[in-house]
């Protein structure tokens, strides 16, 4: 009897510990959100609405527009950012500062057309033009595009005409690379890019250049995940 009830225990103290350190290793696997936003909070379609939406700071120009149809349908809920090529952008939310390790942005984007040139965001820690930024991803005739070296650069994969695009990149800090997928394919052969500037990125901001669509931004620690 003594024998059984020392197997039934010795038992039960390995199955506790086995769920320990699988909860234990789930928790310390899972990424920690830096950032996220769909706008849902934005309210009304019109200008206004921005100047009480200070997550995303106060610099900058302030009159970008959430609407729910002006372009199109936005890429999921009712409201998202329309840039529109003049002075609507937003500029910038501040995330905790990424000094080390590996981090990435995940955001939808909506060209209009396919022609043209769009300006999409750069990710530093302010935007001024000098040395604050590590790239900047934009499109280019139907192609994504990112500033290194002084210039920029085209991607391979064609935009879908007028269709929400899933934009992803991945920077490595320690080593000052990043890495970009458009839905959920490797851009630069899965290659990693060199940032313009060594920085600790602390800011993501929304450019005013061209006119299209921003919804559902996530930043968050660690590797692509493809979230």
């Amino acid at each position: 009897m003594k024998k059984l009830l020392a197997l039934i225990l010795l038992l039960a103290l390995s199955s506790y510990a086995q769920a320990g350190m699988v909860v234990g290793s789930g928790a310390a696997g899972a990424p920690a959100a830096l950032f996220e936003d769909g706008f849902e909070g934005a309210g009304a379609a019109d200008a206004a609405n921005l100047a009480g939406y200070n997550s995303w700071g106060t610099g900058g120009q302030t009159t970008a527009v959430f609407d729910d149809g002006d372009i199109v349908a936005p890429q999921s809920g009712t409201y998202y950012i329309i840039v529109n090529g003049s002075d609507s952008y937003v500029y910038p939310h501040t995330f905790t500062t990424q000094s080390s390790g590996t981090f990435t942005v995940r955001l939808y984007y909506y060209p209009s057309t396919e022609t043209g040139t769009d300006d999409i965001f750069d990710v530093g820690t302010t935007w001024t033009w000098d040395t604050s930024f590590a790239t900047i991803i934009g499109r280019s005739g139907g192609l994504l595009t990112w500033y290194t070296g002084g210039s920029f650069t085209n991607g391979a994969i064609n935009f879908p005409d007028a269709t929400w695009v899933k934009i992803e990149v991945e920077f490595n800090v320690d080593a000052h690379t990043f890495k970009v997928w458009v839905n959920g394919t490797a851009e630069n052969s899965g290659n990693a890019i060199a940032f313009q500037n060594n920085v600790s990125p602390t800011t993501i901001s929304i450019h005013d250049k061209g006119y299209f669509g921003v919804d559902n931004i996530k930043i968050y620690t660690g590797a692509r995940d493809g979230s």
